[in-house]
């Protein structure tokens, strides 16, 4: 069984409230008892009757407190399945830089040594990954985002060209640490598919990688292990420069490790290992990564299931219980009244598909508000699954068009066109505005002003009192106006290499101040570190 998580914890203090409400509430029952005097010298029976009303209706209201104040907790425990959109693609480099990786056992066009050939493979990646944004995170005992998700490659080319074990003082070889941290690199709400990317020869010393590559292919990330290195033991020299240690690609363990995940998670190509020694390596990993790089993908996450709907209706009904458990013989006509409200509060949790649809699209359209698009997306995504099962073409354009404003918040500006594109034009005139509108920013941010002023005509052609409309209208025809100033470079003109060592010493600064704030309060945990740093 999953562990129960609450996202306001501190309310659990409510039920500190209790405590005076019991001692009034025994108060008042002390003096209802001397009010009803006569009870003592007439029926027994009548008055523990009564007495008993009162103790279960207490006992209801104090469960209905508890459970109001649990659902306040926002609790959630167990997991659901829930369908996830992402349109691109996006990659984390995790780079060994063990000192096993220095070892010699590539091919001299490959680089001479592990890392050499592990960089050279990124290098031609780069070359061939146009419209990924990529981050880069460095491994050893532990991991270190080097260069944070983006689209400029120069900056993980720079540290590619300076990877090397002493980049890190951590000891030992945690590749788990690496992936984690990889994870952890992309944004909660990224509208891209995520792939890890690890450069590695296999040798670990914590064992940590099975279980961390699981976890990551759980939250939708996949993961390609590509192995560097002959799975002949070759002799290095460990961190202290002394002591001689065999080490060797463990491709067995490797493959063995993506099959595992695989099978585990139900999804064939949830982790995929490649041998960079095999022929045609490059484009299997190519082909794995790139694949369905154009459309909108549709994959699946596993997330904890919330329970404030749960708790929120045992609250209620505890309450009317309550009501039910103090009035049963005194007043029929109150029971009736509590009776036609459960059901009324029954039949409204098992509505109409209609009303759940429909409340789909408020809570797609809450968690758009409260930024969380992921969750937005996922309730839009229900919305235009439902409307197409029970071909409601009305209730289509709200999820359609909800769909494409969550794009359009997470800068995924062509996913976004894709569904406006699919609205009909007989949708109604809020959401064909609202679509017009959309375009013209789209648009506008690529430059294309032409495109966003027409986009805009189009948009006060239904609504001519918007306000926002007109301004970026005006803007967008300024704009077209203006001729764009270009600066070029002369043919003449040469620009100098950079100082490859000023370029290393700043990737080592940055490197070390990182791994000097994450490991400042840690405490030494090996007498001989450097032996098992390989």
């Amino acid at each position: 069984m999953s562990s129960i998580e609450f996202a306001h914890p501190e309310a659990w203090y409510l039920l500190l409230g209790l405590v005076p409400v019991i001692i009034i509430g025994l108060l008042l029952y002390r003096r209802f008892e001397k009010a009803l005097g006569y009870l003592s010298a007439g029926s027994k029976a009548r008055k523990t009757s009564i007495r008993n009303r009162l103790m279960v209706r207490t006992v209801c209201w104090f469960l209905a407190w508890f459970f109001f104040t649990a659902a306040v907790s926002d609790p959630s425990w167990g997991t659901k399945v829930v369908p996830i959109q992402k349109y691109g693609k996006a990659a984390s480099f995790v780079f060994d830089i063990s000192y096993s990786m220095k070892a010699n056992d590539v091919p001299i066009e490959a680089g001479g040594d592990r890392l050499a050939a592990a960089g050279n493979f990124a290098y031609y990646l780069l070359d061939n990954m146009n419209g990924v944004s990529v981050s880069a995170v460095i491994a050893k005992g532990s991991g270190i985002t080097a260069v944070p998700l983006t689209e400029d490659f120069n900056a993980v080319r720079s540290l590619i060209g300076s990877l090397d074990p002493k980049l890190m003082s951590s000891v030992g070889t945690s590749l788990g640490s690496g992936i984690k941290t990889a994870a952890a690199s992309f944004p909660a709400k990224v509208g891209k598919q995520p792939t890890i990317i690890l450069f590695t020869d296999g040798d670990e010393t914590d064992g940590n990688l099975e279980t961390t590559v699981l976890n990551a292919a759980k939250d939708g990330i996949s993961t390609i292990i590509i192995g560097f290195g002959s799975e002949k033991e070759t002799e290095i020299v460990a961190g202290d420069g002394v002591t001689k240690v065999n080490t060797a690609l463990r491709a067995a363990n490797l493959q063995q490790l993506a099959s595992n995940v695989s099978a585990t998670v139900g999804k064939e190509d949830a982790v995929v290992f490649v041998d960079s020694n095999s022929s045609r390596s490059l484009s299997r990993v190519l082909r794995t990564l790139m694949s369905d790089f154009d459309t909108v993908q549709t994959g699946y996450e596993l997330q904890s299931v919330k329970r404030f709907p749960l708790l929120i209706f045992l609250s209620i009904v505890f309450f009317a219980l309550g009501f039910i458990a103090a009035e049963l013989t005194v007043k029929r006509s109150r029971l009736a009244i509590f009776m036609v409200s459960i059901a009324a509060l029954t039949m409204f949790s098992s509505c109409s598909k209609r009303l759940d649809s429909a409340a789909d699209v408020l809570a797609g359209t809450v968690r758009w508000h409260q930024k969380n698009y992921v969750d937005a997306t996922s309730g839009f995504l229900k919305v235009t699954e439902k409307a197409e099962s029970s071909e409601n073409d009305y209730l289509m354009q709200y999820g359609l068009f909800g769909l494409s404003a969550t794009y359009i918040m997470q800068n995924e500006d062509e996913a976004a066109l894709e569904r406006i594109k699919q609205i009909s034009p007989d949708a109604s005139e809020d959401i064909l505005f609202a679509a017009y509108y959309n375009t013209g920013i789209i648009a506008h941010r690529k430059g294309e002003y032409e495109a966003a002023a027409d986009a805009f005509k189009h948009a006060l052609m239904i609504d001519g009192s918007n306000v926002d409309a007109k301004i970026n209208l005006e803007l967008s025809l300024m704009n077209k106006s203006v001729v764009p100033a270009t600066t070029e470079q002369s043919a003449g003109t040469t620009v100098p290499a950079p100082d490859t060592s000023s370029r290393q010493d700043l990737i080592f600064s940055l490197v070390k101040e990182n791994e000097k704030n994450q490991w400042k309060n840690t405490e030494t945990q090996d007498s001989n570190p450097s032996v098992i740093d390989y």
